[in-house]
């Protein structure tokens, strides 16, 4: 269901109880951290920061920890290995896919009290924790690019697969203008209009996108050597930067070396908008008391549209642009005051009709819905086979609009399958339920809400497989297992991967292991009770034969004399 007028009423009642006690930055600098990825620099970075955002498996067994991560990553077993892969061992491949040893390497160890004369053992013990270090494959280039956007999503521009609709990709073909600045475009640094409440002047994005520190999360905003958060934070992700194998230059930003023109130039708007679009810009809001959000209704300062001073800290005017449109013209009188900039700029109108604003001004979308942001679900990680249901918190799931209500949908995407879209049971502001069908196949997934064309940031749920044995047949020594989830197997030392006799703990030798059927030898035959141990969990079941039983429970006698017998009566 949606939010009826019932529920709109009492959260709307909460909101004027505790709306007084919220704690944020108001006004900036800096912005408040509430939306998007926090403003920081993440190019000297340690384990444990790695793990305050992305969790800790701390509390998973060893050495097969089998917490959220690493089943992430062994569910990526026999995927293809991308050129910008973090895998450190990529040669070690044989077809061009994650396996376990190009992560995980390993090495002989010679041991002659072995069969074998040895064994097989990981590089480094796997219960130690430079085992689990992020850092070991996941490489940063210190003080210069970070670890995120050395990855193959960010090579590739396709940068709505993290942050969602916050941001556009910025090689595709949203809507940039193609005219030149006037008054009320935003400078990409300092405004150039009066000195507002922020202690800056409006009409550039450094009126509130400056550094500090938020008072509602503690996050210390960097600065660069001249006080400019915005060149610290951008050139901070090493996207362009020398030495990092990207693909990307300083063009991907900056029109530097292009013809001279109103469009060009290496600090020229346009080019900011490769990335800030007007389709992201114009939609970002964070619902701070919780009731859902009106553009030009909200408190300011928590995004771009909730009050007509969010409007005025970008859109100047800047005295030092030409007039806009047009010179003269007494229907743009109001652009010295601006008091009520969404009284007409609301909802991708202009005065109720298509116009400078509109969506259907060369296509590009202006006004909403107001991009909807995860910050929380309920659950990280499931098991196929079973409906669950999954509850989803943050921002702007519901938007109530002058023209229709616009309830969020939850999409579930899959790099080996196509997306799967949901409605949800219950969609409110800051809350959303969804159930998930039971069927839902092994592997990563990620979930986004989407509002109409605007997705939020991606959460990752890890959809795990049923470990089960479901059948155990022999011969002699022999056993052949069938069942599901059995996953990869590692011939290692405590690799976690192992089939066993569960009475007494020893190993049986691993002929053959796929996902759904294993063939080992185990000795004594008549095991009784054998254990597969996966990487994904562990399931047994009971065997009965012997080394002198054959199937059917006869022994092997029965054969050679059935056989002889069968014989001689055909010579009589």
């Amino acid at each position: 269901m949606v939010m009826g007028k019932e529920l709109r009423y009492m959260l709307l009642l909460a909101a004027m109880v505790f709306g007084t006690s919220i704690w944020a930055s108001v006004p900036p600098p800096p912005v408040n951290q509430n939306i998007g990825f926090p403003d920081r620099i993440m190019n000297n970075i340690s384990w444990d920061v790695c793990l305050s955002c992305h969790g800790d498996p701390g509390g998973a067994p060893v050495p097969v920890k089998s917490g959220y991560l690493p089943d992430r990553h062994h569910l990526r077993v026999d995927t293809p290995i991308e050129e910008y892969s973090a895998s450190p061992f990529p040669e070690k491949s044989p077809d061009g896919t994650h396996k376990c040893t190009t992560c995980h390497l390993v090495d002989w160890i010679a041991d002659p009290s072995r069969p074998l004369g040895g064994y097989f053992a990981f590089a480094q013990d796997p219960a130690g924790p430079a085992f689990r270090n992020c850092l070991n494959c996941h490489k940063q280039v210190a003080n210069v690019a970070s670890v995120h956007h050395l990855t193959q999503k960010a090579q590739d521009a396709k940068c709505h697969l993290c942050h969602g609709n916050v941001i556009n990709n910025p090689n595709d073909d949203h809507y940039i203008p193609d005219t030149g600045v006037v008054n009320v475009t935003p400078r990409p640094g300092r405004g150039s209009g009066e000195v507002g409440v922020t202690g800056e002047k409006i009409g550039g994005c450094r009126y509130c996108h400056g550094g500090g520190v938020d008072d509602a999360t503690g996050i210390v905003v960097p600065v660069n050597d001249r006080g400019n958060a915005n060149n610290a934070t951008h050139h901070g992700t090493g996207i362009a930067r020398g030495g990092t194998n990207s693909v990307h230059t300083c063009l991907l930003c900056h029109n530097w070396g292009l013809e001279p023109g109103p469009l060009n130039g290496p600090y020229n708007i346009r080019g900011c908008e490769r990335c800030h679009g007007i389709s992201s810009l114009h939609n970002i809001q964070f619902d701070a008391v919780g009731d859902g959000i009106v553009p030009g209704e909200e408190e300011p300062f928590y995004g771009h549209v909730g009050n007509n001073l969010d409007c005025r800290g970008c859109h100047g005017p800047n005295p030092t642009f030409p007039q806009f449109p047009y010179p003269g013209d007494p229907e743009f009188d109001h652009l010295g005051e601006q008091s009520d900039c969404l009284g007409c700029h609301r909802n991708g109108s202009f005065n109720g009709a298509s116009g400078l604003f509109a969506a259907s001004t060369a296509g590009e979308p202006a006004f909403g819905p107001v991009i909807p942001y995860i910050t929380g679900v309920s659950d990280k990680q499931i098991t196929t086979g079973r409906a669950v249901t999954l509850t989803l918190t943050g921002s702007g799931f519901y938007a109530a609009g002058d023209r229709v209500d616009i309830p969020a949908r939850v999409a579930l995407l899959s790099d080996r399958g196509p997306t799967i879209e949901i409605t949800p049971t219950v969609v409110t502001p800051t809350l959303m339920e969804v159930n998930l069908p039971a069927d839902l196949a092994p592997g990563a997934w990620g979930i986004k809400a989407v509002k109409n064309a605007m997705g939020s940031n991606i959460i990752n749920l890890v959809v795990l497989p049923v470990v089960a044995v479901n059948d155990i047949s022999c011969s002699d020594s022999k056993v052949t297992i069938t069942g599901t989830g059995f996953g990869s197997y590692l011939d290692a030392e405590n690799s976690g991967t192992a089939v066993s006799i569960k009475a007494t703990g020893e190993k049986c030798r691993v002929d053959s292991w796929q996902d759904n059927q294993i063939v080992a030898n185990c000795a004594p035959a008549d095991a009784g009770v054998i254990e597969v141990q996966g990487i994904f969990g562990s399931s047994s079941a009971s065997v009965a034969c012997s080394a002198s039983n054959e199937e059917g429970g006869r022994p092997k006698w029965w054969s050679i004399w059935s056989w002889w017998s069968s014989w001689s009566w055909s010579r009589r």
